[in-house]
């Protein structure tokens, strides 16, 4: 049954409030007071009232003040008044209305009309309410809600995240998601696309969570949400899917991928938001990673970013203090084992820690910015070393800098650095920039013109780790790099993957076709050198030659190279034919036919000879090979080569006997361009030997062009 509304009759007339009370008694709950003093009195004291009728005339407090004083009262300014007027009372009529009177009745009362006057009232005071109440909850939504997506806003989140937590039968989890360089998604596509990226990844949290936790979007591309561990568990799989951008419902052509990092609720008690933060904590440990995509949060993390904390707050100390200092890893040439350049690296000793890892606070000054302060540092310490030695009158070899994407964007930066080589009186060729191609994702446009405006200056500009990441060939149109670093995870593998073998040989052809220098990076072995200079590998830099070490060392290493004399013989500029035959004295005939014109190495059977030309391949220009030999004959050595990228295009001579016609079409169906018989005729092997080297250079050209036009066409 419906609650009565309660009517409250003012009037100073007992017969008139009589009369009222009767027309009404049946439906309303029925105050009366005989003036408005009476009346406010009531309402004071907590007697609730729907509406009010009111006579206008009375002693005390009349109709007029009455209405004035409920108006600016807050509690009572929404009761409806209906004011009881004389039939001819116009004046009063819209004075009360003024004042802000729902309506009138006169006197005499008609009942139907009052009824109905006060019906009108009633209803539209019980739509008002439903209204104000409608509006109360679409306002508590709103507040509670993320406009964009309709998750729980942030504060909503912790309040509802410590009632499931303290509600839930098991451990509890909090786990924060992060898209990959969402600002890629908004240039691209625009910010209306990517709005609708994030409701899309809202609307997959929620199906992924069911009933089963709950959700919120914390700041532009960050979700978290809240569940038990023994739930995400079970959802893991789905969520793995979401996260490598295989199961990802989008409005746009790109492959969205996302991290997670998740804490385990052990105390309840904690505040949710500190929660959050060490989900977050995990999350950044991984943030950079292509591989891992989920992790935990650990005590251990926790005293790890402690520490890092600290070093941030020590790092402007630590440069003032002079605890900072640079290093030099020398660059050799491939083919004279000079050094030719170096590479400036900053170090950090701690007074108390020792030597920091410099991968662990360079990242941080990436973070916090301070690695903008550190570039400047080290261009300063290695202009000082430059000016140094040029006044010793001394050999000085180009030095390049590392210079952070922060920085290389900047035009105040590359100012800087110019006022800083006009104070030293230093040319741009005394030092090379490095730039890490990760700054390809970050600003394609703004770093294409950066390396412009340095290349402008006569600065030259390496291109470091090249192969960690985005490397394309589009990268390297858009980009006029004059040197490549190789990133060292080729190197890891280069003596046990043939993969990694034919990527880096690919590589470095390709760089040489686009007049770059190539320089490899992280070369701990003799066998990794010799392989990387057969491979064409202009310079080296790695332990194999020399770790990091101080500008001392590194001023003495230089004059050593000088006093020693250690300028190379002119290079026989013969081109290489590598012979292969198990008789001694045909190698013999064949050596002593060539070695005027060619550089001649020999080898006794397929395996000496693959050995060899694994070594040697770049400088050999040409394999003559004999069909029948042990261990690995002619015909096995030519299906062995083709099985590698940078020595398939070798061009081979067959040798073969008189009447050997099957073996012949054997070998060239395998490759072979061309066969020789014995008994020798000198001037028909010197004349076909000189064939094949001319189309072979022919051959090579026209691939390599072919080649280099079908990645691009791949890319585009």
């Amino acid at each position: 049954m419906e609650q009565m509304l309660t009517m409250m009759i003012v009037d100073d007339r007992s017969i008139d409030r009589a009369i009222l009370r009767g027309i009404f008694l049946s439906e309303y709950n029925i105050v009366e007071a005989g003036d408005g003093d009476e009346a406010l009195k009531l309402l004071k004291s907590g007697v609730h009232v729907d509406i009010i009728l009111l006579d206008i005339f009375m002693p005390k407090m009349n109709g007029f003040d009455f209405l004035r004083t409920i108006k600016k009262e807050e509690a009572f300014k929404d009761i409806a008044v209906v004011v009881n007027t004389e039939s001819d009372d116009e004046d009063n009529e819209v004075e009360a209305l003024e004042l802000g009177a729902d309506d009138f009745i006169t006197k005499p009362y008609n009942q139907r009309i009052v009824k109905k006057r006060i019906s009108n009232v009633v209803n539209k005071v019980i739509f008002t309410q439903v209204k104000m109440s409608y509006q109360t909850d679409t306002l508590r939504f709103v507040t509670q809600r993320d406009v964009l997506t309709g998750l729980y806003n942030r504060e909503s989140f912790y309040k509802e995240a410590r009632e499931f937590i303290s509600g839930a039968d098991s451990t509890c989890v909090i786990a924060v998601w992060n898209v990959d360089r969402f600002k890629v998604v908004n240039e691209l596509f625009g910010s209306r696309l990517g709005d609708q990226v994030l409701r899309n990844i809202a609307h997959e949290l929620v199906d992924l969570l069911k009933d089963n936790g709950i959700c919120t979007r914390t700041e532009a591309d960050s979700f978290v949400f809240c569940t038990t561990r023994k739930y995400l568990e079970e959802i893991m799989p789905k969520i793995d899917r979401v996260l490598t951008g295989q199961d990802h419902r989008s409005p746009i052509d790109y492959t969205l991928q996302l991290h997670m990092g998740i804490y385990e609720v052990i105390d309840p008690d904690m505040p949710v938001y500190l929660m959050c933060d060490r989900a977050d904590m995990a999350l950044q440990t991984i943030k950079d990673s292509y591989l891992v995509r989920s992790a935990y949060y650990s005590e251990k993390l926790k005293e790890d970013i402690l520490n890092e904390q600290e070093l941030v707050i020590e790092m402007e100390q630590a440069l003032n203090n002079k605890q900072f200092f640079v290093v030099f890893q020398p660059i050799v040439d491939t083919k004279t084992g000079l050094t030719v350049s170096a590479e400036a690296l900053i170090r950090w000793k701690h007074p108390i820690k020792g030597i920091i890892n410099p991968g662990i606070f360079v990242p941080l000054c990436e973070k916090n910015g301070f690695i903008a302060v550190l570039d400047l540092y080290v261009c300063e310490e290695v202009c000082k070393f430059q000016r140094e030695q040029l006044d010793k009158g001394v050999r000085i070899v180009p030095i390049s800098i590392n210079i952070s994407r922060i920085n290389f964007y900047r035009t105040e930066f590359s100012v800087k650095i110019k006022e800083m080589l006009d104070r030293y009186k230093l040319e741009p060729t005394c030092i090379k920039l490095e730039i890490t191609e990760g700054a390809y994702q970050d600003n394609p446009k703004y770093m294409a013109q950066a390396i412009k405006d340095f290349k402008a200056s006569s600065f030259q500009i390496l291109m470091d780790d090249f192969g960690s990441g985005y490397s394309s060939l589009n990268m390297l149109k858009d980009f006029n790099v004059d040197i490549l670093k190789i990133d060292m995870k080729f190197i890891d593998d280069l003596e046990t993957s043939e993969r990694a073998d034919n990527i880096l040989y690919s590589i470095i052809q390709m760089a040489r076709a686009l007049n770059m220098g190539t320089v490899a990076e992280g070369v701990e072995t003799k066998a990794q050198y010799e392989l990387l200079a057969s491979m064409g590998c202009d310079c080296i830099q790695g332990y194999y030659f020399s770790k990091p070490i101080s500008k001392e060392e590194f001023t003495s290493r230089l004059e050593f190279e000088r006093e020693r004399n250690c300028v190379p013989e002119l290079p026989d500029v013969r081109r290489t034919i590598l012979i292969v035959d198990d008789q001694k004295i045909d190698r013999k005939i064949i050596s002593h036919m060539m070695q005027e014109e060619y550089h001649v190495l020999e080898a006794t059977n397929g395996e000496e000879a693959f050995e060899l030309l694994k070594n040697n391949f770049n400088s050999i220009s040409l394999i003559i090979a004999d069909i029948h030999m042990p261990k690995m004959n002619g015909l096995m050595l030519l299906e062995k080569k083709a099985e590698y990228l940078y020595l398939k295009e070798i061009p081979v001579i067959m040798i073969t006997s008189s009447g050997e016609r099957e073996c012949e079409e054997q070998a060239l169906e395998r490759g072979a361009l061309e066969i020789i018989t014995k008994p020798y005729d000198s001037n028909l092997v010197r004349k076909r030997i000189s064939n094949v080297l001319k189309l072979s250079e022919t051959g090579n050209m026209m691939r390599q062009i072919q080649r280099l036009h079908e990645i691009y066409q791949e890319e585009q």
